[in-house]
């Protein structure tokens, strides 16, 4: 999913997210402020990386979920994910949104 051609156009931004591109871009840095303060600090920093990699990635997958709340195994087959961890993406996600 090319997500900046998709914020470049209102229409497609407001039909995939429900808001426009600048709405995006106002809430992308006080989401990933309040994201920084919840995640928890992990001295190893073991596992695999993420997929989601950009705090841009992360809010357009969240704000994609609530505009067009699919099924976890349709989230996983749009983002490349499996069932479960678009689950817990999604919760992790939902809980920086509402804190922001």
């Amino acid at each position: 999913m090319d997500i900046a051609k998709i914020l470049s156009d209102d229409r497609t931004s407001q039909a995939a997210i429900g808001v426009t591109g600048k709405v995006f871009s106002k809430l992308l840095p006080v989401f990933e402020k309040v994201y920084y303060k919840t995640k928890k600090k992990n001295p190893y920093r073991g596992g695999r990386p993420e997929k989601l990699r950009s705090m841009e990635e992360k809010l357009f997958f969240v704000l994609y979920y609530l505009k067009n709340y699919p099924t976890y195994d349709v989230m996983g087959m749009h983002f490349g994910f499996n069932r479960s961890s678009v689950y817990k993406r999604v919760q992790e996600y939902l809980k920086v949104l509402e804190l922001s």
